[in-house]
């Protein structure tokens, strides 16, 4: 939610307040870590999948979570099928659904 974002983020990221998910980026494996610039990796409103994962399968790179909400808005708890992520040109990831 963008009341807890920093100042710094607040004055730089153009998106609403919600909740999506991010990702962090390094140069280096132990850090030091900071926020993906640009927009979220994922998430629609309202926010259906959270604690999102990458992982790397047969060459490619795909993004699982959990799923939250049904249409409803019941809690559903389940684990989503694998989203393919790709690398754009800038370096950052996206997901191709």
């Amino acid at each position: 939610m963008k009341d807890h974002w920093s100042e710094d983020y607040k004055n730089t990221n153009p998106q609403q307040g919600v909740t999506r998910t991010h990702y962090l980026i390094s140069k280096n494996p132990q850090g030091p870590w900071a926020i993906a610039l640009g927009k979220f990796l994922d998430g629609q409103d309202p926010c259906r999948r959270f604690s999102g994962k990458i992982l790397e399968y047969g060459g490619e790179y795909l993004f699982i979570s959990f799923l939250d909400q049904d249409d409803e808005s019941k809690f559903i708890g389940k684990i989503s099928d694998p989203i393919p992520v790709s690398i754009t040109n800038t370096g950052l990831l996206k997901l191709n659904s």
